[in-house]
């Protein structure tokens, strides 16, 4: 089982701006109109690309009233820059989640929010890293793996 530790005392980071998102079909998947970057507390610059289409956080229907939506609440910034971190793969698995966490603290999710959500993903988003990887292997052209939600 993988456990995901975050350095104590360490920073949470900034981000630019806000992302802007136009909502596709059905309402449960953006695409970021510009490139929306934060700044961890290394500080590393971090870039989700215009482009990009997400479906959010993958948080089960079932605890969407004690987390929040995919699209919404304080982890969703952080979810923009997670999917891009593992569409991209510019970075390993474990720093994709422990951005992802840092972001959710930067978003204003609390301590125990941002652990469970990152935790969880360092424990069951093996498929995802590696289906990403294989997309990545078959396919260069950078609009399309973007747009790989």
């Amino acid at each position: 089982m993988t456990i995901l530790t975050r350095p104590p005392n360490r920073g949470v980071g900034r981000f630019e701006s806000t992302p802007e998102v136009q909502y596709l079909h059905g309402g449960m998947r953006v695409r970021l109109l510009a490139d929306f970057v934060y700044h961890d507390s290394t500080p590393r610059r971090w870039i989700a690309p215009k482009g990009l289409v997400s479906d959010g956080a993958s948080i089960p229907r079932e605890i969407w009233s004690t987390i929040g939506s995919p699209l919404g609440g304080p982890h969703f910034f952080g979810a923009l820059l997670h999917d891009a971190r593992y569409r991209l793969g510019d970075c390993t698995k474990d720093e994709a989640d422990l951005l992802l966490w840092d972001a959710c603290l930067c978003g204003g999710c609390t301590e125990l929010q941002a652990r469970i959500i990152a935790q969880a993903v360092a424990v069951a988003g093996y498929s995802a890293w590696n289906e990403n990887a294989r997309k990545r292997e078959v396919c260069s052209d950078m609009a399309r793996l973007l747009e790989w939600a």
